[in-house]
């Protein structure tokens, strides 16, 4: 093959890499929400609780699938608190309960934030905390 052969062998190349990353950028931010248009979750958590120093307490919550069968993660913003369950799965109308389990270090109110989430949903809550 000759020099000029293998040049427009690359410019080809180059193109066709270019249009499949655009394909990918296309599905990726068009696919995406025409995708996740059927996922949606109806969340019931309190939005504060009172703690002693040293000694924990329970916040209840509640999550209903209303959307298509979806796999959740949870978390929270402070080593102080925990949630649980911290991943799971709900098929369509099946509710699970969460668990928030707060033991502050130290008196003060604190905003505790809590995230449940998924591949097309994300929820952020803050939990205010009055530790005595």
């Amino acid at each position: 093959m000759s020099k000029k052969q293998i040049v427009w062998i690359l410019i080809i190349l180059s193109f066709i890499i270019a249009f499949l990353s655009l394909v990918l950028a296309i599905y990726n931010f068009v696919g995406k929400k025409i995708v996740c248009n059927s996922y949606a979750s109806i969340i019931v958590l309190d939005d504060s609780a009172t703690a002693q120093v040293g000694f924990g307490t329970l916040v209840k919550g509640k999550i209903t699938n209303v959307g298509g069968d979806d796999e959740y993660k949870t978390e929270t913003g402070e080593s102080w608190a925990i949630i649980k369950p911290e991943r799971f799965r709900l098929k369509t109308n099946e509710t699970a309960e969460i668990y928030v389990y707060i033991s502050p270090i130290q008196k003060g109110e604190f905003d505790l934030p809590v995230k449940i989430y998924s591949f097309c949903q994300s929820y952020d809550y803050k939990i205010k905390v009055n530790s005595v």
